[in-house]
């Protein structure tokens, strides 16, 4: 009866005269003890190492992820091919078809103007009239599939804006001053028949072929012009 009257009154005096809020008493550990000495003194006897407080801020996941799925709908793990049509517009970019470069002899005065006359030859040529039309190749690939193109300059059509016109085969020549009032390779033996500006125009015809996974055959025009002041032959009367 003694001891527990001494462990009474030494909890008293533990817990002071006036009592705590109950919220400000922190909880006794669950493996605490209450011990007697033989003196009378009581003592607390508790866990040295207190539990630590558990961690409640999310952490990281370790757990690696699963690789990302860089294969195609079709499974076969490869990005999908180009079509046909794409691999066809692709080689097709890389075709350069150009404009003819307009030569006439109304056009080799000294200011660079094309100044014709009445009844005239009209000599015609295309760059420098050397006989060579322009050509140009390419070939796309992507995938299976692989299509070359083949463009050439096939025909050259002239007018001279006056309802006359003609078609070449070739470049034609380039007009020399020895070549007089002859008849061109290519061109209008007797000119303009009136006076006035006309427009003078060039068309290359280009025949553009495909081959390989897609064949077809097209034409494209491109033409040039030149604006020509076609005037009357002037007669000189002298006096004898």
């Amino acid at each position: 009866m003694r001891k527990e009257l001494t462990v009474l009154a030494a909890s008293a005096v533990l817990l002071g005269a006036t009592a705590l809020p109950a919220t400000a008493i922190p909880p006794l550990p669950m493996d605490a003890t209450i011990t007697t000495n033989p003196d009378g003194t009581v003592l607390l006897n508790a866990d040295t190492d207190p539990v630590r407080p558990v961690n409640t801020t999310p952490q990281p996941s370790t757990t690696p992820r699963p690789p990302r799925n860089t294969s195609s709908s079709s499974g076969t793990g490869t990005r999908p091919t180009k079509t046909k049509a794409q691999v066809r517009e692709e080689m097709s970019s890389q075709i350069r078809l150009t404009k003819p470069k307009i030569g006439a002899s109304p056009c080799t005065t000294d200011t660079g103007a094309c100044e014709a006359t009445v009844g005239v030859p009209v000599w015609l040529w295309v760059d420098e009239g050397d006989g060579q039309l322009p050509s140009d190749s390419a070939t796309a690939s992507a995938g299976p599939f692989t299509i070359s193109a083949k463009a050439e300059v096939v025909q050259v059509k002239w007018s001279l804006g006056d309802g006359q016109s003609t078609v070449c085969s070739g470049t034609g020549k380039a007009f020399e001053p020895s070549d007089g009032w002859s008849t061109p390779d290519c061109g209008f033996a007797k000119g303009w028949t009136k006076p006035g500006t006309y427009t003078l125009t060039a068309t290359y015809v280009w025949r553009v072929t495909w081959t390989g996974d897609e064949t077809g055959t097209t034409t494209q025009a491109m033409s040039s012009t030149r604006d020509v002041t076609v005037g009357e032959l002037q007669s000189v009367v002298t006096d004898h």
